[in-house]
């Protein structure tokens, strides 16, 4: 637990690299045979979760300062001398994915080209969380699977039909992990193709992952998010690449800023594929010149990850502002609209939890108070960014959870001035 008191922030912040297309990077250069490099990585736990694995699964892989050094990817082992072969006998691999939803749903589909399968654990919530697309679509295939409340099997039998069809609706993870998946199966007349068959939702991570894709040698072919097709028997081809940095997490400086907090983010690029780039265009429409009682409504359906801080800038607009389509926020690290909208509220908020958002009233200061994180990293830093707010000290239970995604947030936190007592309990 650490009490936080209010500050001014004031300074220069290089927003963090991004873990979305990190994640990426980092399972395409392990499928690919020869030497990679991943440069400008933030060792976070989700990104040391998909590191352990793709080395459990068989790429050699070496960690930097803030570089990722992959030699010899689980390449060799499917398209060369070690060629793998099903083998009922051979014991499933043990892949843990930590915390990570994104490393489990984007390499469910590889254990189906790894010997033995593998049998997916990791902690919190995670096993807990949505993965209907892949067992609708492993039953309706075939394909070996086995789920528990702690661990999610999958074997290399069975495979899946040229043409795939999946809910786009509760995560775009699913689709990318196909995406990766495909290009490893044999090449076959017309492609394997995955058709969407409810709308795709989050569409700027299907852009990063057929980016990522394209940077590593391997052609995706896009038909308006309704069909991709991927010819089997591409090749993964070794690179260096520099991940770019991440609006995401740059969300809670920029709201800093909007808030009164001098603070300058640097770093960020205007070209970016990320959907969260549209954080300075909403920061731009809430604090700027509007009609008095016009309520300002955010449709988060493909912003999800920015919420949290959204919650917290929405509590200082001079209106309401209505934030909806954000159901999925029921299924991350936390449920996410009952943990922002029940720890602000605690510190004076004033803020409506409805079945898919949040309605949002304006107000002119918090207060302070005893709040929990709820061990979800996007809670603990825009509560971070409201004390700038508040009227008395924030005591804030669970901050190590920004270990997930932004390790170094607290040091960059009390570098710009922020206020930070540790209190052991």
């Amino acid at each position: 637990m650490i009490t936080i008191r209010r500050s001014k922030l004031q300074g220069k912040v290089i927003a963090p690299p991004s873990k979305s297309v990190a994640h990426r990077a980092i399972i395409c250069a392990s499928m690919a045979s020869g030497k990679s490099v991943v440069r400008n990585v933030d060792f976070s736990e989700d990104i040391l979760a998909t590191i352990d694995v793709m080395r459990a699964f068989g790429a050699e892989i070496e960690c930097g300062e803030r570089e990722v050094y992959i030699n010899n990817g689980i390449d060799l082992f499917l398209h060369g001398e070690n060629q793998l072969v099903p083998n009922d006998r051979v014991e499933p691999i043990i892949a843990n994915c930590r915390e990570s939803g994104t490393t489990l749903r984007m390499t469910i589909p590889l254990a189906m080209i790894i010997n033995g399968g593998a049998k997916f654990v990791g902690k919190g919530r995670l096993m807990a969380r949505p993965l209907d697309a892949y067992t609708e679509l492993f039953d309706e295939c075939g394909v070996r699977y086995a789920k528990d409340d702690d661990y999610f099997y999958v074997g290399n039998h069975g495979a899946l039909r040229q043409t795939i069809r999946i809910s786009g609706k509760v995560s775009s993870q699913y689709i990318s992990g196909l995406l990766c998946y495909l290009p490893n199966l044999p090449e076959i007349e017309g492609g394997y193709c995955i058709e969407i068959i409810d709308g795709l939702e989050s569409r700027a991570y299907i852009d990063l992952t057929i980016n990522v894709l394209k940077n590593f040698g391997i052609s995706v072919k896009n038909f308006d998010y309704k069909r991709f097709v991927v010819q089997g028997g591409q090749k993964f081809i070794a690179r260096e690449y520099e991940v770019e940095n991440d609006f995401s997490q740059a969300a809670f400086w920029l709201v800093a800023r909007e808030l009164g907090n001098d603070i300058e983010v640097e770093g960020l690029s205007v070209k970016s594929l990320q959907g969260d780039r549209r954080i300075v265009q909403i920061l731009d429409d809430m604090f700027g010149v509007h009609e008095d009682n016009v309520k300002y409504i955010i449709d988060a359906r493909e912003i999800p990850d920015l919420v949290p801080i959204l919650a917290v800038a929405g509590c200082f607009v001079n209106r309401e502002v209505d934030i909806i389509n954000a159901e999925r926020l029921r299924y991350k690290e936390s449920d996410r609209l009952f943990a922002i909208a029940t720890e602000l509220n605690n510190l004076g908020a004033k803020i409506e939890e409805r079945d898919d958002g949040l309605l949002i009233k304006p107000i002119k200061k918090l207060s302070g108070g005893r709040v929990s994180s709820h061990n979800d990293h996007r809670i603990a830093m825009a509560i971070a960014i409201a004390s700038t707010m508040c009227e008395g000290a924030i005591e804030l239970e669970g901050e190590d959870s920004v270990r997930k995604s932004y390790p170094r947030f607290w040091q960059e936190f009390k570098r710009l001035g922020g206020k930070i007592e540790t209190k052991n309990e």
